[in-house]
């Protein structure tokens, strides 16, 4: 780890091991345990048409109940305060369908010449423009090339390990047509998420409350709200590509769900199959709309996150997805940040 936000956010990741290894039994204890303990969760799908936002929040208890709501955006303030009462007593952990950070800023790189930037400000590890896209997104939107700097070789074979094998290697989203990852400058919703994330910061310095925008505060503190950004089409891939039971091979296109409606009920049946097997967490009612799929596949990231069995595809400095952790032995949160100090201590060849 080359930051205390690095060290933080492996912490918060956990070693407990993958999906794929990870029995059910132990996951549940530590999912139930972590609730018990004080943590609230809330998975997010924002969006700035008239829909509003779907919310997915989880309560403490031995059976954890997930509750499903749809919030009109000029209703958004009741989310704000509730969050800052939960956070009173508990350690809330919301993760966000939006791209929250870029190069330790949010939505926008720290400086003119961020690490591992060359001439025209292109920047690790596939050749990124950093003022449009973030490593992340490019890592899973683009096929791993076959010639990539020394220290970006190995996530380029996690990568593969990933999505195939050999030269023949698809791109993520080649292989799953139903998830799209664009660069972080084109999110529509990115001015109703900053406005929200503003009146949120500024509610909870109010009200004595520690806020953060990346995986650097640990689960365990009260009177904090740590909000995590989630991308839950990646998930779904992850889970398939992983073969994780119940789940598809490949994510179709599962939006809108009206015109799609095979694929999105059967992610549906997957999500809450392995919600409850994995999680013992149940729905308070079915998940009746895509909107409401994302917000329930981001609170699952968070289940996973403090059940031992969450990843970060990337890193806090420069932006990651909130992933289920498939790769042995090492988390894609190690691999990036190895190559990351790689490249900031200049071992480019």
């Amino acid at each position: 780890m080359d930051s205390e936000a690095g060290r933080h956010a492996e912490r918060l990741v956990g070693r407990d091991g993958d999906l794929r290894a990870s029995g059910a039994e132990g996951v549940h204890s530590a999912s139930r345990a972590a609730l018990s303990q004080g943590i609230s969760l809330y998975g997010v799908d924002p969006g700035s048409s008239d829909k509003g936002w779907a919310v997915a929040s989880c309560a403490a208890s031995p059976r954890p109940l997930v509750r499903l709501r749809q919030m009109l955006i000029a209703d958004l303030t009741t989310l704000v305060d509730e969050l800052c009462a939960a956070a009173e007593h508990n350690h809330v952990l919301l993760s966000l369908d939006a791209p929250l950070r870029a190069f330790g800023g949010v939505q926008v790189p720290e400086s003119f010449a961020p690490p591992g930037a060359v001439t025209g400000a292109r920047a690790w590890p596939f050749n990124v423009n950093p003022f449009v896209t973030r490593p992340c997104e490019k890592a899973l939107g683009s096929k791993p090339p076959k010639t990539v700097s020394l220290p970006a070789a190995e996530l380029r074979t996690a990568l593969i390990d990933l999505c195939g094998s050999g030269d023949d290697c698809p791109a993520f989203v080649t292989l799953h047509p139903g998830v799209s990852v664009l660069g972080y400058t084109g999110a529509p919703h990115a001015p109703v998420v900053r406005t929200f994330l503003d009146a949120l910061a500024d509610s909870a310095v109010e009200a004595g409350l520690r806020i953060g925008l990346d995986p650097a505060l640990r689960k365990q503190d009260a009177g904090t709200i740590t909000v995590l950004e989630s991308h839950p089409a990646v998930s779904l891939g992850f889970y398939a590509s992983a073969g994780i039971a119940g789940f598809p091979r490949t994510i179709e296109k599962y939006k809108p769900c009206r015109h799609n409606r095979v694929v999105f009920d059967a992610l549906v049946e997957a999500v809450t199959e392995h919600i409850i097997s994995s999680h013992a967490a149940h729905l308070e009612r079915p998940i009746a709309s895509d909107d409401e799929l994302d917000a329930v596949v981001g609170l699952m990231n968070l289940l996973d996150l403090v059940g031992g069995t969450g990843d970060l595809f990337g890193t806090a400095e420069e932006g990651y997805f909130l992933v289920p952790r498939v790769t042995r032995p090492r988390s894609f949160l190690d691999v990036w940040q190895s190559v990351r100090a790689k490249v900031v201590a200049g071992e480019s060849s």
